[in-house]
């Protein structure tokens, strides 16, 4: 009897992750079938699981799901976060010549707007410090250098694919802005897991395993680049899937790891896949943590954060809401730097690229977990980067439609050429 009780309550805990992946699979059907590929799938998970956030909350409570919901939740940020660095392209550091002018080389241009886009978020941030102030916790500046990181990044998962979507992927203007949503997304992590370094979260903090981390980085980046794959294979006969166990293991140890550092999850799993991602992964086994991160543990993590955030609330509460729209211009003003490419470009081509490097939602989600912020503020900031992953692809797509140009002597400013 107490086994079938047993029995009965570890298959009770299957009940979130069916409704979980079950909104999320109804919600990839709707976009296949209305093709609304305008609007990315994690934005969509995250504003229905704002809706229905009171209804899920509840029945998690109810029926003890709480902690089925944080190890999802869990898994889910840390796949987010190593995908993000498995995104990362080298090709467009090696590639760096390729500028509007010969003057100028893609990097350099891509430094430049960053650090006038970290200005001005430094800017606001401390200005909105000054009507604000209440909403940060603890040291006043250390929330001000946060909100520096959250109003300044760009999430180049979103970026990059809509570039190649919009098939300008391959122009100047195009490689200028991947290469910034890159090294922006890539600074943004940094500072973030420095600052949880210097300033840890848990109060656990041991910097010596930093060391560890970083070998254990080495390896596998000496691993995967000099191990020979017949000898490799050789050594997997008979060991099925060998490569994708090894990779999770490792995965979730330099998680493990980095937490007891400080950095709590972003540093180890986003710089496993960096390293991954530098050593050339194996196509095959990077295809499967794909599957396995987008398929089922990220649309489930949008989906809880969603439940995290009180949409009801805050648009019911002028403060928050006011807030949260303050949030998102900001967010969109704080990229001005970028009408600096009027020097080469159009109009019609300088104001969507302004638009779409807003795309930020990964140093919100962070940046909750810091305690640096009041929960309505961290709602708020994660609400306005929502909305910025909402209007700006949209926008992108129809009112900016310069896709259809086929070089870049078409987008660029009076016929400039290189």
């Amino acid at each position: 009897m107490l086994l079938f009780l047993s029995e009965i309550s570890i298959t009770n805990a299957f009940i979130p992750l069916i409704i979980l992946l079950g909104i999320s699979a109804l919600i990839a059907v709707v976009l296949s079938v209305f093709k609304l590929s305008l609007v990315p799938n994690f934005v969509l998970e995250i504003l229905i699981g704002m809706i229905l956030g009171v209804w899920y909350n509840n029945f998690s409570i109810q029926h003890g799901f709480e902690s089925v919901n944080n190890i999802v939740y869990t898994l889910g940020l840390v796949f987010l976060l190593f995908l993000s660095g498995l995104d990362i392209d080298y090709k467009v550091f090696k590639n760096s010549h390729d500028a509007p002018t010969k003057d100028v080389s893609v990097v350099k241009l891509s430094i430049l707007l960053i650090a006038g886009i970290y200005l001005l978020s430094f800017i606001f941030s401390w200005a909105f410090g000054g009507f604000y102030g209440e909403h940060f916790l603890g040291k006043k500046f250390d929330a001000i250098i946060i909100l520096t990181i959250c109003l300044a990044s760009t999430f180049a998962s979103i970026v990059v694919p809509i570039l190649h979507q919009g098939k300008v992927a391959h122009t100047t203007i195009g490689k200028v802005i991947s290469t910034y949503s890159i090294i922006s997304e890539l600074l943004c992590i940094v500072l973030l897991s420095a600052y949880m370094i210097i300033n840890p979260v848990t109060g656990n903090s041991s910097p010596i395993l930093l060391l560890a981390i970083f070998l254990i980085l080495v390896i596998i980046f000496l691993f995967f680049t000099y191990v020979p794959p017949r000898l490799f294979r050789k050594t997997a006969v008979g060991l099925t899937n060998l490569g994708f166990r090894l990779i999770v293991v490792v995965i979730l140890l330099l998680t493990f790891l980095s937490e007891h550092t400080g950095g709590e999850l972003i540093l180890g799993s986003f710089l496993a896949g960096m390293v991954l991602k530098g050593a050339r992964l194996n196509r095959r086994i990077e295809e499967r943590l794909i599957g396995m991160g987008n398929g089922i543990f990220i649309p489930m993590f949008f989906i809880i954060l969603g439940t995290k955030i009180p949409f009801f609330t805050i648009i019911q509460n002028p403060s928050e809401l006011l807030m949260t729209l303050i949030l998102t211009v900001a967010l969109l003003v704080v990229k001005i730097p970028f009408l600096y490419l009027l020097k080469w470009y159009k109009t019609k081509v300088v104001l969507p690229s302004m638009l779409i490097v807003t795309c930020t939602i990964i140093a919100s989600v962070a940046a909750e977990h810091l305690g640096v912020f009041s929960s309505s503020l961290s709602q708020a900031l994660i609400s306005a980067s929502v909305l910025t992953c909402l209007i700006p692809p949209i926008l992108f797509e129809a009112i900016f439609p310069f896709k259809n140009c086929q070089s870049d002597f078409e987008l660029k400013k009076d016929g400039l050429v290189e």
